[in-house]
């Protein structure tokens, strides 16, 4: 694993047991490109802000790369599930492939979208084959000798 970030400190700060002082360590941010340009549009700028809140970002622009903001797997899967919350879908695998918030409006979709065969289901469900009577050509005839 690579950190996204790295500091030079001229010494380690010690508590007064000579240990490192973890909790007076400054803390890192990775560095934030976020004043490149505005976004162009609203799911730009939706993901923008779904970046932002994920990796606990001021904010982000749409060129940042999430995972030189410090995104990982883990926070891609937040991503989409933030995302999920405003009635968007965007799979990890998206997000691993574009990248950045303008890359990722393209792979965008709404909800209602995602799924249109889900909404059109309607009516009563049959049985499953296996769940149907056993006289049926699906299952195995077996003799009364191998039951015993």
């Amino acid at each position: 694993m690579v950190p996204s970030a790295l500091a030079v400190l001229p010494e380690w700060p010690v508590n007064i047991n000579g240990k490192i002082d973890r909790k007076a360590l400054p803390a890192i941010r990775p560095q934030n490109a976020a004043a490149g340009r505005e976004p162009a549009n609203d799911a730009e700028r939706l993901l923008c802000a779904a970046v932002a809140r994920v990796l606990n970002l001021e904010q982000t622009s749409p060129d940042d790369d999430f995972f030189l903001l410090g995104g990982d797997s883990i926070s891609a899967m937040s991503l989409g599930t933030e995302l999920r919350r405003a009635g968007f879908l965007l799979r990890p695998r998206d997000v691993f492939a574009k990248r950045t918030p303008a890359g990722m409006a393209a792979a965008l979709q709404p909800l209602s979208a995602a799924n249109p065969a889900a909404d059109d289901a309607a009516g009563p469900l049959g049985k499953l084959p296996i769940v149907s009577s056993p006289n049926n050509a699906a299952w195995p005839a077996v003799s009364s000798r191998a039951c015993g």
